[in-house]
């Protein structure tokens, strides 16, 4: 991923603590990250990227479990090592 560096954040809660909804309002945005009043919505893990681009662009990835426990722990020691 070349050498430029961006700054990692990461936000942890409970289901249905507002993260989506705290995400949203940073980015003054309504609904780039689907939230629910009713009920917790956001059933995935997602990443969000800033970039140099006119509106917004998607993309969705699946991992297997596998992956994702992986994934998990380079993100932990990449933090860790700082």
């Amino acid at each position: 991923k070349g050498t430029e560096r961006h700054p990692t954040v990461v936000v942890l809660g409970d289901t249905g603590a507002g993260k989506s909804s705290l995400l949203n309002a940073l980015l003054k945005e309504l609904l780039i990250v689907p939230t629910s009043g009713i009920r917790a919505c956001t059933a995935a893990i997602i990443e969000l990227s800033a970039h140099n681009l006119e509106g917004y662009v998607s993309e969705v990835e699946f991992v297997s479990r596998e992956e994702w426990q992986r994934e998990e722990e380079e993100l932990f020691v990449a933090l860790t090592d700082q």
